[in-house]
């Protein structure tokens, strides 16, 4: 499970997300290159510190389409710290 630490100081508020094996967990399942990797873990990362910024019931849809490498990412993540995700790259020969 990954980790994700808050804190509060008199001026300020701070999330720290470790998502290293929620990542790692996605490359078992997906087996995405590396390239597709780094770029889904920046965003199951993003998607962990901002879903700590929910409350109760309330959910959060990262997504991105691009005409890349990279076509499209989808993450998801909620109050409780679920994190779910998606990318679909485009096709070698189809990549300029």
């Amino acid at each position: 499970m990954g980790r994700l630490i808050r804190g509060l100081s008199k001026n300020a508020r701070f999330f720290v997300a470790d998502t290293t094996d929620v990542v790692q967990k996605a490359l078992d399942i997906h087996k995405y290159d590396e390239y597709s990797m780094k770029t889904f873990g920046k965003f199951c990362t993003l998607a962990a510190i901002m879903g700590a910024t929910l409350k109760g019931e309330d959910k959060l849809t990262i997504r991105t389409d691009t005409d890349g490498y990279i076509k499209n990412i989808v993450v998801n993540s909620d109050a409780n710290g679920d994190i779910k995700g998606y990318l679909i790259n485009t096709s070698e020969e189809n990549f300029d």
